[in-house]
């Protein structure tokens, strides 16, 4: 099976039947006369070294998975598969329609690497012979080693680093074995670059990066045009104006019913696959929900254009399935504390995140009316979408015959220790009953003790989350 690589003869333009869009590492191909997309991911980086190992950028290590550059990881890439079609399969059992998800449907490793002649080298001469790789082979190098050391600290798949070169490049090759993947259902429109796009100096960013030059006004509205037909169901371009922001700013106004209309659809889309996730236990450790890998797309269906939000990049999707026995609320509120910094903002590490709530309101130039209101219809399809996913799980056998009978069984005992302990706050007395209550709950229900005292921690742990957001979970007895 072969592998595709991007090249200095691959176009970078938005809307191109197939091109590599500045920025990234995947080819995106649009068939003409459809509404389609694919993605092949990833397609080598730009240079001379399609495929290359980078320990850090400005001074501050890489995660595991991104140190292998132009490349992605198999193990990364398998878990995609199997978690992300597990969630898109169970969304799709639960709600009787399509998910609002990428899907991978091929994967294959790398087994060549094209060099800037246009020869394919064998991917262990690559990593090992200065000839093959050509200049910045010994950062390379030292990159791998930097990376193998790590990854023992890390725990990352390898225990020791061997003293060898040669053993050196199969221990990383173990560890981050470079593959490719293509993807369905795609969008290369991500709300950041939307909102980059629409901004003052969006034509301009763009232009420079694409053909080398500024824009004439008459491009820049074409250009505006363009990105504006892709995230509303509807367009009317607006009069002249002497300015690309006044051009945006018009436009938006000209068509303020279907931007209205298309953001209250994207949030509510939102609320149902977050909803769908919490009432399963997964999450995906905000990977899937920010701004960075959330696209639009327009779409022709039911003989109608409608507008799609579309959300990918499920590296770290996690669906308990048959992997375990039971929830634990350990590693899944961590995970779970992300998605909802990545949705509607907050701090992580210290680092404040804006969300992909105010991406979206960027976007489609949303008042502080409107975003209440988009986020008021997104929390209420998030507990309407929890509740009928908890139903699902309990009452459908084509739902319930992907879990455990000991996950399913324990399901209800988190959203009842919840309930308790929002009682517990109310004064002294509660708080001091609200341990054994739940106790007796969760061994009702088949949880041994190391499980009641995971379920207590982790509560504890993230009790900011929990009170800051009532809407998660079902706290008040809905079902």
């Amino acid at each position: 099976m072969r592998t595709w690589w991007f090249s200095a003869a691959t176009p970078v333009a938005k809307n191109a039947p197939v091109a590599c869009p500045v920025g990234t590492s995947a080819l995106v191909i649009r068939p003409p006369g459809s509404t389609a997309e694919f993605e092949i991911k990833r397609v080598g980086v730009r240079g001379t070294h399609a495929l290359t190992i980078r320990f850090e950028r400005g001074g501050v290590p890489l995660a595991p998975s991104h140190r292998l550059q132009g490349g992605a990881a198999l193990s990364v890439l398998q878990w995609e598969a199997k978690n992300g079609g597990l969630l898109s399969g169970l969304f799709r059992s639960i709600h009787r329609e399509a998910p609002p998800l990428s899907q991978m449907v091929q994967l294959r490793k790398v087994k060549t690497v094209p060099r800037a002649d246009g020869v394919d080298v064998p991917l262990l001469d690559w990593f090992e012979r200065p000839e093959a790789f050509g200049d910045g082979f010994d950062a390379m190098r030292h990159a791998m080693t930097r990376s193998l050391f790590a990854f023992v600290r890390e725990r990352y798949v390898i225990n020791s680093v061997p003293r060898r070169p040669e053993a050196r490049t199969r221990a990383f090759l173990h560890t981050m074995t470079p593959a490719q993947c293509t993807l369905i259902g795609t969008s290369a429109l991500r709300l950041d670059t939307a909102a980059a796009w629409l901004s003052s100096l969006g034509a301009d960013s763009h232009f420079a990066a694409v053909h080398g030059r500024s824009p004439t006004l008459p491009e820049a509205c074409g250009f505006a045009d363009t990105v504006l037909r892709e995230i509303l169901d509807s367009y009317h371009p607006p009069a002249a104006t002497d300015g690309y922001a006044a051009y945006v700013s018009a436009a938006f106004a000209e068509n303020r019913e279907a931007a209205d209309r298309a953001f209250l659809a994207a949030l509510t889309s939102l609320g149902r696959l977050w909803g769908t996730l919490l009432g399963l236990r997964g999450y995906t450790e905000g990977e899937s929900f920010v701004a960075r890998n959330v696209g639009l797309r327009a779409v022709w269906a039911d003989g109608a254009w409608a507008i799609r939000i579309i959300f990918m990049d499920h590296e770290l999707t996690n669906i308990t399935g048959k992997r375990m026995r039971h929830f634990h609320p350990k590693a899944a509120l961590s995970g779970m504390h992300k998605d909802w910094v990545h949705i509607v903002g907050g701090r992580l590490g210290g680092v404040p995140r804006s969300g992909t709530v105010a991406a979206l309101v960027a976007v489609y130039r949303a008042d502080a009316a409107l975003a209440a209101r988009g986020r008021a219809r997104m929390i209420e399809e998030l507990r309407r979408a929890y509740r009928v996913t908890l139903a699902r799980v309990r009452d459908d056998a084509q739902v319930r015959a992907r879990f455990r009978e000991s996950f399913l069984s324990a399901l209800p005992a988190w959203d009842a220790v919840l309930r308790l302990y929002d009682a517990s706050r109310i004064g002294a007395r509660e708080r001091a009953g609200w341990k054994g209550a739940m106790r007796r709950i969760m061994a009702a229900h088949g949880l041994d003790e190391s499980l009641i005292g995971e379920y207590r921690r982790a509560i504890h742990r993230h009790r900011r989350m929990l009170r800051a957001a009532p809407y998660l979970f079902d706290r008040d007895g809905g079902i």
